[in-house]
């Protein structure tokens, strides 16, 4: 695909997304998307489990060190 330089003018987001719209259709804007989120939904699932639980451990522990109990294991 070939484009005459003095063709194209100044470049706008607006006529080049009324462009994509026209020639691919709307579903041209999630092309690829969708392997992206198959990528990133285990990484993400992960960071979220460790994040929840590593934050309950922490309360427990603060709570432990508040009430004295945990200096029984020291």
């Amino acid at each position: 695909m070939q484009t005459d330089a003095s063709a194209l003018g100044r470049p706008s987001i607006i006529r080049e997304a009324s462009r994509i719209v026209s020639e691919e259709g709307v579903r041209a804007f999630w092309k690829g998307n969708g392997v992206t989120i198959v990528h990133r939904l285990p990484y993400s699932a992960i960071s979220f489990y460790a994040y929840e639980k590593y934050k309950r451990v922490t309360v427990v522990l603060q709570h432990a060190f508040e009430c004295k109990i945990f200096s029984i294991y020291i």
